[in-house]
């Protein structure tokens, strides 16, 4: 079965706002055996949405996000009752805003308006999801699996003959990101045990490199980890600014593990919060391995932790690429890995960059 999605919004063709509802669908459709032939994103116009309905042919089902609330520029609605001839549509529920969706039918084709709030679009589209799709058999199967610290072009050469050992009906992605690499495997009519396979053939080849299984995140799995083996942390943040305790704390049971964390950015918080001479400071520099192992050191000794954890480094952009790096520590009471790193990238990529790389080496630790 295939679908069209069209998404409705001046805003988002401006570039004001990022559109997500797109890769919900096509995500959310694919596990239910609909594939989508094409995503359009077309302006608040009556005459324009009539007419990229009128061009929604050989699929079966058209979903709309956008344009059902009561403002000025919300023209959905209008253009759907003009496309229908004022037929009346089944209203689907919206429990978090005030703008319900429309589900009309026309010549085979169901056709489904969603409001283009995320938030609410989203539910509403996995209330009906279940409810359309629920006594159907699938066929789709995928298994998501994390990599970390080892690059997308490595990963092609070590999973070479790998992946031209796959069965026929199974597909293989690569899906790189910052430090981390997943790869996505659909698999038509596919029996569990090519799954276990593909897992034990994995494990073989990339050992450590993978950190789950499944579509949970690296802060995830290692904060399971962590809960399991009653090991806790605390973190000392620089040039990081806060992302790995934002990281940590986004998972749930973060408060079991993570002890503390302070963000010591200046020199000043460096000397007095965690206790690191002015003299080794102004000796080696504040980003340096020295100071990075005197903070990682210090706050795990002040937070009575099992490890600490620190960040220290230029983040950019700055005008001589040399001068991007940072040094990580990790440090508990029998041993202290420390790491420099080269940044490449935006100030935002080179700060998430850090942080998983501490993260990782964390993660290494407690396997």
């Amino acid at each position: 079965m295939k679908a069209k999605v069209i998404i409705i919004g001046n805003e988002i063709l401006n570039g004001f706002t990022k559109d997500t509802n797109a890769h919900f669908l096509i995500n959310n459709l694919l596990k239910n055996d609909i594939t989508v032939d094409n995503v359009v994103f077309i302006k608040d116009e009556i005459f324009t949405i009539i007419e990229e309905l009128e061009k929604s042919f050989q699929v079966d089902f058209v979903f709309l996000t956008g344009g059902l609330g009561p403002t000025n520029d919300d023209v959905t609605t209008n253009a759907l009752n003009v496309f229908f001839k004022d037929k009346k549509p089944k209203l689907l529920n919206n429990s978090v805003g005030t703008a319900p969706g429309l589900w009309f039918s026309k010549a085979g084709i169901n056709y489904f308006a969603f409001p283009g709030v995320p938030a609410e679009m989203k539910i509403m589209a996995f209330q009906l999801f279940k409810t359309l799709f629920n006594k159907v058999d699938k066929k789709n199967s995928f298994l998501h699996v994390g990599t970390v610290g080892i690059r997308e072009s490595k990963l092609l050469l070590v999973l070479k003959e790998f992946e031209k050992s796959l069965p026929k009906n199974c597909k293989m992605s690569y899906l790189p990101e910052i430090f981390i690499v997943k790869l996505r495997f659909h698999g038509i009519n596919t029996e569990e045990e090519v799954f276990i396979e593909i897992k034990k053939k994995l494990n073989e080849l990339l050992n450590t490199h993978i950190f789950s299984f499944n579509q949970i995140s690296l802060e995830e799995s290692i904060i399971n980890s962590l809960i399991k083996k009653n090991i806790n942390i605390s973190i000392a943040e620089s040039c990081t600014g806060g992302q790995i305790s934002k990281m940590i704390t986004s998972v749930s049971g973060a408060s079991k593990v993570l002890i503390g964390s302070v963000i010591v950015y200046s020199e000043y918080a460096k000397e007095k919060i965690l206790d690191v001479s002015s003299e080794i400071i102004k000796k080696n520099g504040v980003v340096s391995e020295i100071v990075v192992k005197k903070m990682a050191i210090s706050v795990m000794e002040k937070f009575k932790t099992n490890f600490g954890l620190a960040t220290t480094g230029f983040m950019g952009p700055l005008e001589k690429e040399n001068d991007r790096f940072a040094w990580v520590c990790l440090a508990s009471k029998t041993k202290t890995v420390t790491k420099k790193i080269y940044l490449k990238s935006t100030r935002q990529n080179n700060i998430l960059f850090t942080s998983r790389v501490i993260l990782n080496e964390l993660r290494k630790e407690i396997l």
